[in-house]
């Protein structure tokens, strides 16, 4: 059973490893932060010609030319970002985002376990222990 356990946990790592997002959901994903803003950039400057116009018939602009530039402003940050969280979340193995699996700390952990055990106390005084910039290197 545990025999089992582990290979699924190792195939499903192995999958997210390998996984990739589809080219055509990156290419709509950037076309629509760069088309989107230019397309709704009239129903945005909308808010300032309601505050400008002489029209007394048409509702005054409650936020005024303020909010066009706000949430034009806070659509294209917001569709940035996300874009960004795709990137990022697209490999968790290559040690570039903030949330990646860092294998260096693995490394040193392990290498310290070495200090422990029936020949740890041998190991220090010989100072044959792992050393992270040295032996890392070498790998």
């Amino acid at each position: 059973q545990f025999l089992h356990d582990m290979v699924l946990q190792w195939e499903e790592i192995k999958i997210v490893s390998c996984y990739r997002s589809p080219v055509g959901l990156k290419r709509f994903c950037y076309a629509l932060i760069h088309v989107a803003p230019v397309a709704l950039a009239p129903f945005w400057g909308h808010f300032c010609h309601k505050e400008h116009d002489g029209d007394t018939d048409a509702l005054p602009s409650r936020y005024g030319c303020f909010s066009g530039y706000f949430v034009g402003v806070l659509y294209s940050a917001i569709l940035t970002c996300l874009y960004r969280v795709l990137n990022d979340l697209e490999d968790p193995f290559d040690g570039e985002g903030d949330d990646d699996i860092r294998w260096d700390l693995w490394n040193l952990q392990t290498g310290h376990l070495g200090m422990f055990g029936q020949d740890g106390r041998a190991l220090r005084q010989r100072g044959e222990l792992f050393r992270p910039g040295k032996d890392a290197k070498q790998d």
